[in-house]
């Protein structure tokens, strides 16, 4: 879990800069005007910003130009964490379509943080289109009222406070906007782990490998490397391990909630189509888990009314597993340039 706040928000001590800001209406943005390059497992890797605060080579303009236009909204794997603005899956799909596609992702940031962004900064922006890219890890961000992050200067877990949506009397309701500066230490006092829950055999397998003297020496040996692998993404597979209870049922609070505010970015974009896009994490594309997710967002899906759900879960599934394993980095799990 630290793994994952370190990758999402903090770069080594020595090389940090400051990215991601305050925004009280939206939680957090990058900062903008930004041009930086961040340390990778690959080498590094820029990030560029507009005046926007949204990572892109160029300014967003509201008007469209003479080609198409596609605007998208998600998480670090949209925003595209690890990789240049160039190698993102949103700048491809530009390439591949001969479109301007304008990326609105933000590390950290859940679907009820999407649809906040599009109403700031988007709504009278002309497209053709509005990608909504739902990273599974949002059906725990969507229940949540602070997101953890490691202060980079002094390494105590803080709790930043941001916008969420409630029920009240069978409506979804904002709450906590504007967004607080405030950001106390994070003492045990606010469940940050609604929408997730980890099998107990894996945290039982993980801990093993961690305290076993020269077990990981072993597991990363040439010899046993791709067998232990291969054996971790099978144990994935056929217990269907995954953190996402709120994905299994159509009943489910999570879902409850992330129907309900999806249906608001759906009436909001109007008279503009929506794609909804499942983000899968690295349980189903790079372990081979079924996506049962899908079919719940499938049921959103209204084609006469603009709006579309498409499956690139399944795709990444039936590469073959030694593709699989060289669409990750190891820390966080971000795509790698497809």
């Amino acid at each position: 879990n630290k793994q994952r706040l370190q990758s999402m928000f903090l770069l080594s001590q020595s090389t940090h800069r400051m990215i991601i800001q305050h925004d009280a209406d939206v939680g957090h943005r990058f900062t903008p005007n930004l041009r930086a390059r961040l340390p990778g497992e690959d080498g590094g890797h820029f990030v560029v910003t507009n005046s926007w605060g949204f990572r892109s080579d160029h300014e967003f303009e509201k008007a469209r130009g003479r080609h198409g236009r596609i605007l998208m909204f998600g998480d670090s794997y949209t925003a595209g964490d690890n990789v240049s603005n160039v190698d993102r899956y949103s700048d491809q799909l530009g390439r591949m379509l001969g479109v301007e596609v304008q990326n609105y992702g933000v590390p950290g940031s859940g679907t009820d943080q999407h649809l906040l962004i599009h109403r700031k900064f988007a709504r009278e922006v002309e497209a053709d289109l509005v990608m909504i890219c739902v990273q599974i890890d949002s059906f725990n961000r969507i229940q949540v009222s602070h997101r953890p992050i490691v202060d980079r200067l002094t390494g105590q877990r803080l709790l930043v406070p941001k916008p969420y949506f409630e029920w009240e009397n069978g409506e979804i309701v904002l709450r906590q906007v504007p967004a607080p500066k405030e950001r106390p230490v994070d003492q045990g006092q606010m469940d940050l782990e609604a929408g997730r829950k980890s099998a107990s055999w894996y945290g039982k397998l993980h801990e093993a490998y961690l305290k076993v003297p020269g077990l990981k020496e072993l597991r990363h040996s040439p010899l046993l490397n791709e067998m232990g692998s291969r054996a971790i993404s099978e144990l994935h597979r056929v217990t269907g391990k995954h953190p996402y209870p709120d994905i299994l049922s159509a009943d489910t609070a999570g879902w409850k909630l992330m129907a309900a505010i999806l249906r608001k970015v759906i009436d909001e974009v109007k008279p503009r189509p929506v794609m909804i896009v499942p983000i899968p994490t690295a349980e189903f594309y790079v372990h081979g888990v079924e996506p049962v997710y899908q079919r719940l967002f499938q049921t959103l899906e209204n084609q006469a009314g603009g709006v579309y759900v498409i499956d690139v879960t399944t795709p990444l599934i039936n590469l073959g597993w030694k593709t699989r394993q060289t669409l990750t980095y190891e820390l966080g799990g971000h795509f790698t340039p497809l």
